[in-house]
């Protein structure tokens, strides 16, 4: 990505952009709208998200699995669209801030192809697990889709330039056909980039760059515990973290990668500023708790900046996040019918802001 093509970016007061904001925000469900949707069979949730402006199909399908898709799809579309919208109401630097965090569904778009791509999957079915707001849009997804080799992918998708780090990546998925590393170096790559776009901001920036700052830091946490359990060394997890969180910085990192055992990260966790994340959870029995736990928090501190300076460009950023968790959080809902799931299990996996 060329950060040279956002500029010099200087934030104003959006009076009109905000109150826009705080507009759509009234639209978003609360707890109480997740309390009822837990409570449907997947027929009354399709007819509930149907009366709240998701565009389902006419037909449904015959079965639960038919009708989760159906779900999932609405939602994609609903918050590929909400963000469309976005960029209509946006201008200037505020739009270049749009942009820039948009850049983060080309990621997922592009992981997602790639995934798909080693599940032999149809283009059509990743196609409808992607939303399409950034750069890369549907006709260039099918293109790149037909590419066999992932260094072509990655290339002609035209968000980074393939440097040594990203070769490396990419060879490790031609050869061994996994996709962690590759999505790690995405991800790092990324979060410079945003963190680089905010200080581009100055002062105006902080807030932005203190909420990438911390995203950088969850990110982190994941990686060592995810690499500390399929037994990395110190040497190998320091590859893939990205030394400027806004708590955890290098000599942290070192200290947690440095951990012999998972249960001694574990601990040294525990002494950090993200320590009451992560305190009760047993780490050997509930990993997936651990990792639920670490994304809850983001997610509820991102949405917390709804609420700091209201005219500034925060509330748009803010917005955002809590429709991308409205998103996910019918998703899960969604699922956990199909599976079966217990309501107050699937309640306990929900981020409610």
């Amino acid at each position: 990505m060329q950060l040279d093509m956002f500029g010099k970016i200087s934030f104003g007061k959006y009076p009109y952009l905000s109150a826009r904001m705080r507009a759509m925000k009234s639209k978003l469900f609360v707890k109480h709208d997740y309390e009822k949707m837990v409570r449907m069979d997947l027929y009354t949730l399709a007819k509930f998200l149907e009366e709240h402006g998701y565009l389902l199909p006419e037909e449904l399908g015959k079965n639960e699995v038919q009708v989760a898709n159906a779900i999932e799809v609405a939602v994609n579309q609903d918050l590929e669209r909400t963000i469309s919208k976005l960029f209509l109401i946006t201008s200037g630097d505020a739009r270049k801030v749009m942009l820039g965090y948009a850049i983060r569904f080309d990621i997922e778009n592009l992981k997602t192809l790639l995934r798909g791509k080693l599940a032999d999957e149809p283009v059509e079915k990743v196609e409808q697990l992607c939303i399409c707001v950034g750069l890369i849009d549907r006709d260039k997804l099918r293109a790149l889709y037909k590419m066999d080799r992932c260094e072509d992918v990655v290339r002609e998708a035209g968000i980074f330039r393939i440097d040594d780090e990203l070769r490396e990546a990419i060879e490790v998925y031609e050869r061994e056909h996994k996709l962690t590393a590759l999505e790690n170096v995405l991800d790092k790559k990324y979060y410079r980039f945003l963190a680089a776009l905010a200080k581009k901001a100055g002062k105006e920036g902080a807030l932005l760059k203190k909420f990438v700052m911390t995203r950088i830091d969850i990110l982190n946490l994941r990686t060592i515990y995810r690499l500390k359990r399929d037994g990395f060394k110190k040497d190998d997890i320091l590859k893939y973290l990205t030394p400027f969180g806004y708590r955890l910085k290098r000599k942290e990192l070192e200290y947690l990668a440095s951990a012999e055992t998972l249960e001694e990260l574990h601990q040294r966790v525990r002494e950090t500023h993200y320590g009451g994340i992560v305190g009760e959870i047993d780490i050997l029995e509930s990993f997936a708790e651990l990792e639920l736990a670490l994304e809850k928090y983001f997610l509820r501190f991102a949405g917390t900046m709804m609420h700091t300076n209201p005219i500034s460009i925060t509330p748009l950023i803010a917005y955002v996040i809590m429709k991308e968790i409205e998103a996910r959080n019918i998703k899960i809902i969604a699922r956990g019918k199909e599976y079966g799931f217990d309501e107050n299990f699937i309640m306990e996996n929900l981020v409610v802001v």
